[in-house]
């Protein structure tokens, strides 16, 4: 029994160790921008109708932020092996600054633009987030630190719904906007301030900004066939979703 709680009391002393000051403002982060992808993703196919544009042109606009999100996936790895993980995430930010002045400009061409470069920065900021991650983690609890990082960007949803519930029922979508957009500036602010370089080595930095498609290697291996295939078909429904859920709830209310 003694030990037992002795080795409980180890490993949560183990798990505060490897909270360090890198880890912790990377969490911070993911809790932030959880707080800012959740209004995005729940209120933007609402607004957007409410402009009176179309479903079929929200999907469209939904689809255009995805294909982004998609390029951005491409470069992002070799952007973060020359950039460096901390900078390639600040870029990332930077698309929930896009993200959030969508819902100030009413001309469909502005929101497709910003909507689009949100997606951009959405996948340099998987990337670099991730990448990050692995770099400062302590190998021997990589996977506690994972889901603690993972479980950030629900925390956050889970802060920012209700106030920004308050804040369309009272005043509206001008207001939104500029609250998410500083709150988007500000993350911006910590990322460029607070989180420290990763003290991972680049390798052939110097030459990677010529390799932004160099995944030949390994794109025709069978496990990560298979690991793209899983990874595409939930992408698949949670594409619909992010479209059509929020306008049946607009719908329903």
């Amino acid at each position: 029994m003694d030990r037992t709680l002795e080795g409980q009391d180890a490993g949560r002393a183990g798990v505060l160790a490897a909270l360090g000051r890198p880890v912790v403002a990377l969490f911070v982060l993911q809790m932030m921008g959880g707080m800012l992808l959740s209004p995005h993703r729940s209120f933007f196919p609402i607004y957007v109708k409410a402009l009176g544009y179309s479903a079929a042109t929200i999907s469209l606009l939904a689809s255009a932020r995805l294909v982004l999100a998609m390029a951005a996936s491409l470069v992002g790895g070799t952007l973060s092996d020359s950039l460096g993980r901390k900078w390639t995430l600040l870029l990332g930010n930077v698309g929930f600054v896009a993200g959030s002045l969508v819902f100030l400009v009413r001309p469909v061409g502005w929101i497709g633009l910003l909507w689009a470069m949100s997606g951009f920065g959405m996948g340099l900021r998987t990337l670099g987030s991730q990448s990050y991650l692995m770099d400062v983690a302590t190998p021997s609890y990589l996977g506690i630190l994972t889901a603690m990082y993972n479980w950030g960007y629900t925390l956050g949803g889970v802060l920012s719904s209700p106030l920004v519930g308050i804040v369309l029922e009272r005043w509206g979508y001008g207001e939104f906007g500029v609250s998410l957009t500083l709150f988007a500036a500000l993350a911006v602010g910590v990322n460029a301030v607070f989180l420290p370089r990763s003290s991972a080595r680049i390798e052939g930095a110097g030459t990677s900004w010529r390799k932004f498609f160099g995944y030949a290697d390994i794109a025709g291996r069978g496990p990560i066939l298979l690991l793209v295939l899983l990874r595409c078909l939930p992408t698949v429904y949670w594409g619909m979703a992010l479209v059509f859920i929020p306008l049946l709830l607009d719908k329903a209310a």
